[in-house]
């Protein structure tokens, strides 16, 4: 069972970067779709502070960029 998620919006090519790593990584992971104009739940997770993806969630922690050129994710 895969406590790791990543949400994403399948076409995005930075969701696709981080999802093909954790595949090659073996790591199991789910992946919840987010609508492109419905963000309301990356904004919920991120308490407010962040709207794009991919953001993933590891148990009780969520990682999302800090800024547009880190490399938190």
């Amino acid at each position: 069972m895969a406590d790791l998620t990543i949400y994403e919006i399948p076409h995005s090519p930075f969701c696709i970067s981080v999802a093909r790593a954790l595949e090659a990584l073996g790591a199991p992971f789910a992946r919840v779709e987010v609508c492109n104009w419905d963000r309301s739940e990356i904004a919920r997770l991120t308490k407010g502070q962040y709207y794009q993806v991919p953001v993933l969630v590891h148990g009780d922690r969520v990682v999302y960029e800090s800024g547009g050129d880190s490399q938190d994710v």
